[in-house]
């Protein structure tokens, strides 16, 4: 069991990392097992957790957290993945550090590729966590911006013959989605503006909010999209919501989210992005109170959410 793996590698990993660096743990009381070997999962977590320590040359904060991930088609579309539909667990080591630029987190999983200096690193660590998960069935991937720290995810297929029960659910994180409880997600028709640099992701949302009802307008840059809501506001064909990546180039979601408020402060803005809602918190990324909804999100927390804002928006003060 994942959990197993780490509540074993605690205290290790705390000597490894040293004292300027402050482990934080988050898992569920029940960690389902999964196909994998226990001592390669030791392998990806110090690899993973030495990466965070070396990217923080100053000291900070290393947080690993272990959740139930469902994985449905949908969910395989947005992402582009070849994962199969199921049951996984998730894994997750996030630092405070450095964080890396497009240039480097495009080659972060080339064999012997390293940005540490000549004897400091063998450039294995991505390397070989990449292909320890892919040879269990799962996989890897890298949230990470210059000066914003990183977060690595690993999804790993639980264990034939073992079930989740709803009883062991993950709850959902507050402000990251909102329960449906058995009910089907409701559209609607108006104005949605989705802003988003990644064209997997573009196309998934603007492809489920169309097909909900909604008008939908969207921009790969927050100054594109700026534009197109300043153009449309003042008069009946106003954006209603806007659903924007967090990290982008340029002008990042929160700088956007500001200038929208000087523009039409009742229209309700949802962010979105691959760090948890509390690494997004610690980091400073959103204000107090911002919505927030943490990728990967299924279709049902998407209309549900946007639904929920929507709605919101119109109740009388």
């Amino acid at each position: 069991k994942p959990g197993d793996v780490l509540a074993n590698m605690a205290a290790p990993l705390a000597r490894a990392l040293g004292t300027r660096v402050r482990v934080e743990i988050h898992a569920e009381d029940a960690a389902w097992p999964v196909r994998a070997d226990a001592a390669q999962l030791d392998d990806c977590l110090l690899n993973l957790a030495l990466n965070a320590r070396d990217a923080m040359p100053t000291g900070g904060r290393v947080t690993i957290g272990l959740a139930h991930r469902p994985v449905s088609g949908p969910w395989v579309a947005q992402r582009g993945s070849d994962l199969a539909p199921g049951d996984y667990v998730e894994l997750t080591v996030a630092d405070t550090g450095v964080g890396m630029d497009s240039a480097t987190r495009a080659r972060v999983f080339e064999p012997f590729f390293t940005t540490k200096p000549v004897g400091q690193g063998t450039g294995l660590g991505l390397s070989v966590v990449d292909g320890i998960v892919q040879q269990s069935g799962g996989q890897v991937s890298v949230y990470s911006e210059a000066g914003r720290g990183t977060t690595v995810k690993i999804v790993l297929p639980v264990a034939r013959g073992r079930r989740l029960s709803d009883a062991h659910a993950v709850p959902l994180e507050q402000g990251s989605a909102v329960a449906t409880n058995g009910r089907a997600p409701v559209g609607g028709n108006e104005r949605l503006l989705v802003v988003d640099d990644e064209p997997v992701v573009l196309g998934f949302l603007s492809t489920l909010l169309r097909d909900a009802g909604y008008e939908v307008y969207v921009a790969t840059r927050a100054e594109e999209a700026l534009e197109i809501f300043t153009a449309r506001s003042g008069g009946g064909s106003a954006i209603d919501l806007v659903l924007s990546d967090l990290i982008m180039p340029g002008m990042g979601g929160r700088m956007l989210g500001e200038a929208l408020m000087q523009v039409a402060p009742e229209t309700p803005v949802l962010y979105s992005s691959g760090y948890t809602g509390d690494e997004v918190a610690r980091r400073g990324l959103l204000a107090a109170g911002a919505e927030f909804l943490s990728k990967p999100f299924s279709p049902e927390q998407v209309l549900n959410r946007v639904r929920q804002l929507l709605d919101g928006r119109k109740q009388p003060t």
